[in-house]
């Protein structure tokens, strides 16, 4: 291995931006564990390839494996700043904001995934389970009451069994909530909007 790493890195030096030579290395310096290696070499990669969402996330996940949460925060960001208007970005940030526990910043980014891409099931989903999770139960049934008005073209052949999947966790967790919190959630989820509008 260390030969291979040997060899990849002067075949990088000659082609700066030879991709596979580059994924090769960094494929290799997983091998060994060693992240700071690999962030290393995965920035070198952005370098050439600034809107690939998916080395903006594997930068991340090693910023914060490093215990530098603060770089890693900005390595996921970067996946919207260079995708701005791509559905794509706000999902996938969206996801990470879930894995983070940052729940009311991965529902802001579903809302966005949204208004990109009405014609694709796959941001409702993702809002109505947030929501949920959020223990917003009335923002969550228009949510899927959206979702159930739609009719989604036919490769999204599973969103009927993902709604029904939804409504059961909505019920499950509606009626685990004390007296008086629907009032409350109510409350929170018109704050929400009201802040959403200013």
């Amino acid at each position: 291995l260390p030969r291979a790493i040997t060899q990849l890195t002067l075949a990088t030096e000659l082609a700066p931006n030879d991709r596979q030579a580059l994924e090769s290395l960094l494929e290799c310096y997983g091998q060994q564990d060693d992240v700071q290696a690999a962030v290393r070499c995965l920035t070198r990669m952005l370098e050439f390839a600034p809107r690939d969402l998916k080395l903006w996330n594997s930068l991340g996940n090693r910023l914060d494996s490093l215990g530098q949460p603060a770089e890693a925060q900005r390595a996921y960001t970067s996946m919207v700043e260079m995708l701005p208007h791509e559905a794509e970005s706000h999902e996938r940030l969206a996801q990470v904001e879930e894995r983070l526990d940052h729940w009311p910043r991965a529902i802001a980014q579903w809302r966005q995934a949204v208004r990109l891409r009405k014609l694709d099931p796959t941001g409702l989903l993702g809002l109505a389970q947030a929501q949920i999770h959020e223990k917003q139960f009335s923002e969550a049934r228009q949510t899927l009451e959206l979702l159930k008005s739609h009719a989604w073209p036919e490769r999204f052949d599973r969103v009927g069994v993902d709604i029904e999947q939804l409504e059961k966790q909505l019920r499950a967790a509606s009626a685990k909530e004390p007296p008086g919190e629907a009032g409350r959630q109510r409350t929170r989820g018109t704050e929400d909007r009201e802040g959403r509008e200013e």
